[in-house]
């Protein structure tokens, strides 16, 4: 009900408050006024796998955001387990998108990353 539609705002309502300078320490953690990070994991692994994705996929932006391509990455890989579910198309769009800007910027395309960008490329077409 409606405790399931505030715990899924949350994280995006944390990472408005993060780039808004109103983190409690590290910009790339989701905890602050709104929520807590290892709660809201801990509360979305035993109660709601899409806010979990959802969790990774707020991380997976700031971490890009903020310069750290190895925890972007990281999130990324979590969340592509998201394509297979029904969150819609521009969910998956952003996704996406996010997805082949991180392996983009890890510089050097191994055989991994390359198919990665060949996925992210299709899905734009």
């Amino acid at each position: 009900g409606q405790e399931s539609v505030i715990m899924m705002i949350k994280p995006l309502w944390q990472t408005v408050q993060n780039l808004s300078g109103r983190s409690h320490g590290d910009v790339k953690v989701l905890t602050g006024d709104i929520m807590e990070q290892g709660y809201m994991i801990q509360y979305a692994r035993e109660n709601n796998k899409k806010l979990l994705i959802w969790c990774h996929f707020y991380r997976l932006l700031l971490a890009y955001l903020f310069g750290d391509m190895e925890s972007a990455e990281v999130h990324a890989n979590v969340c592509r387990v998201a394509e297979n579910n029904p969150f819609g198309s521009s969910d998956h769009v952003l996704l996406m998108f996010y997805d082949g800007l991180v392996t983009l910027a890890q510089g050097k395309l191994n055989r991994q990353r390359q198919k990665t960008i060949a996925h992210c490329i299709k899905t734009f077409k």
